[in-house]
């Protein structure tokens, strides 16, 4: 693919010249940029950028074979427009490319943003984790400014699945079809589904969420938050989603003991979290979408594992992903221990 867009580059060249209206619009270099499962991104330096526009670019596409939730790049392009309204910190929207002559592809393009967003390199850096409450802190404000964002009246986002009236039976719903077709059984996830459905909350507020809020989906530099990265699960759904999903024990990498995704502690990321929002977090809540984001990435892991067996993907990293089926059900069902023997002591935590 980094061939096919290298050779792609005379066309590119006159879309940023157009786009961008600066004839002299010039790409000096490009070069594809590592990691993630599901989009590809190359870093693009131009020369002749117009006054706003910044030197140094990231064009982000989705591959051939992707995810089925994954959206496509404009839809994903309207998603990070949004989240920049509303002042969340998220790399500079530039252009948007449905064309398909240009590339190959639909693309969009964003502002470089200085920072490092590899768990592994940042819990290897000292200066970060002194500073890991601070920037959770931070983290947890960014997470309420994007739930400011709300299905009402919100033409923008038409494109996103129509807001669940019931955000936790909808997703117990979606995970049980999932299993009912898939080749092996999983006793354990429809344990833990059983138990979600039997506990669920009344239905509560709709916000938009990441869809995939997490470590490793941060930039961060100079012991600061930069910004907030791949929007391309966005849906709507609950407030406690994406706090439950950041703190869950497979994204805390290599330090499990740190709650708050394996940078600092949970209490920080809700502290940042209430100090913007204004709402005091329920401790009966994040309980629930703790057991929730473990079930569910139980299912995302079969999912992934999936595109790699039948899905035309020879990814040793989707196949990897595969063994963190066990690993989210025990989870799951110690989560839910763990909650029975609290009820049973009357224990507060």
């Amino acid at each position: 693919m980094a061939l096919e867009l290298e050779s792609a580059r005379p066309a590119l060249e006159r879309f940023l010249a157009a786009t961008l209206s600066s004839p002299d619009c010039c790409i000096v270099r490009l070069r594809r940029l590592t990691g993630g499962t599901v989009q590809d991104n190359w870093e693009i330096e131009i020369k002749g950028a117009p006054p706003g526009i910044p030197a140094r670019l990231v064009l982000r596409t989705g591959r051939v074979v992707g995810v089925n939730d994954s959206l496509p790049a404009a839809q994903e392009y309207a998603v990070l427009c949004a989240a920049a309204k509303a002042g969340v910190r998220v790399p500079q929207p530039v252009a948007v490319c449905t064309d398909v002559a240009v590339i190959g592809q639909p693309f969009f393009i964003m502002g470089f943003v200085q920072g490092e967003s590899r768990p592994w390199k940042l819990q290897r850096m000292p200066e970060v984790m002194a500073a890991g409450d601070a920037i959770l802190e931070e983290i947890g404000a960014e997470l309420a400014r994007l739930q400011t964002i709300t299905p009402d009246g919100n033409h923008a986002l038409d494109f996103l699945k129509p807001p669940p009236r019931d955000v936790a039976r909808e997703a117990i719903g979606e995970m049980r079809a999932y299993l009912d077709s898939h080749e092996h059984p999983h006793p354990s996830i429809e344990y833990a589904l059983r138990w979600l459905e039997r506990e669920a909350p009344a239905p509560g507020p709709v916000v938009l969420c990441h869809g995939d809020f997490r470590f490793g989906n941060v930039t961060i530099a100079g012991a600061r938050l930069t910004s907030i990265l791949d929007w391309e699960l966005t849906r709507w759904g609950d407030p406690y989603e994406s706090m439950a999903w950041f703190c869950m024990h497979f994204f805390r990498f290599g330090r499990p003991d740190l709650v708050g995704g394996g940078l600092g502690s949970r209490a920080a990321l809700l502290r940042g979290w209430q100090a913007l929002s204004g709402r005091k977090p329920d401790p009966d809540l994040i309980r629930y979408w703790d057991i929730m984001a473990s079930t569910r990435w139980a299912v995302i892991s079969l999912q992934q594992v999936a595109r790699q067996v039948h899905g035309g993907e020879n990814s040793l990293e989707l196949a990897l992903v595969g063994l963190a089926t066990a690993e989210m059900e025990m989870e799951a069902l110690s989560r839910i221990l763990w909650d029975g023997q609290r009820r049973a002591t009357g224990a507060a935590a």
